[in-house]
């Protein structure tokens, strides 16, 4: 009689266990949810308006900025201004060229962001019109200057791209200056000489 019992839990035991296993086969596999990045997308490229030079200066600036790993980024800056003289009647017009490389001091994994220092070159190339009566003495000035220096800025990204950038920088520039006028043309050599660069800026990154 002890055996009997022994056998028959012994069966219900194996059926339960049965009963489970077919459960779980039953079932949906569930898998492991995959890793996100939950910084967004890699931002490699972002183009910006110095608004520092717009208020400022009457400057046009723009720039784009491409990155080639976490912390280091080209960036190619242009301007245009276009600035009238009232006083010696003449309008001026500048153009610059400014391409830099920038170091930045922390690996960001969406976009270069933080503090960073920058060498760059710069171009620089002036016009100036003369009309009046101030025009019977020379009629056009022409400037053109090269050089370089450093700057250094910090550059936030946030994760919908918005971009923002200030920084400051130093360095020299020289060049000639040609001066036109009814008896002829003369040409005269600009020392080197120190200037400023300032800006704060708006953009997307993407």
């Amino acid at each position: 009689m002890g055996k009997l019992r022994t056998i028959i839990a012994a069966l219900l035991l194996t059926s339960a266990a049965l009963q489970v296993s077919a459960k779980e086969k039953g079932k949906p596999v569930v898998k492991p949810a995959e890793k996100t990045d939950e910084t967004g997308p890699k931002r490699n490229t972002a183009i910006k308006l110095n608004l520092y030079s717009l208020m400022v200066n009457a400057t046009t600036e723009l720039s784009i900025q491409q990155s080639f790993n976490g912390n280091m980024a080209a960036q190619l800056a242009l301007s245009y201004q276009f600035r009238p003289d009232k006083d010696y009647d003449t309008d001026y017009k500048e153009f610059t060229f400014t391409p830099e490389y920038r170091f930045y001091f922390d690996e960001a994994k969406t976009a270069p962001s933080g503090i960073y220092l920058a060498p760059y070159v710069r171009y620089l190339h002036t016009v100036g019109t003369v009309k009046g009566a101030m025009a019977r003495s020379y009629s056009k000035t022409s400037e053109t200057l090269y050089g370089g220096g450093f700057a250094m800025g910090y550059q936030y990204v946030r994760s919908n791209g918005l971009t923002f950038d200030a920084f400051m920088g130093a360095g020299r520039v020289g060049g000639s200056m040609v001066v036109k006028s009814p008896a002829g043309e003369n040409k005269y050599n600009k020392k080197f000489f120190g200037e400023m660069r300032f800006g704060i800026s708006v953009g997307y990154a993407f």
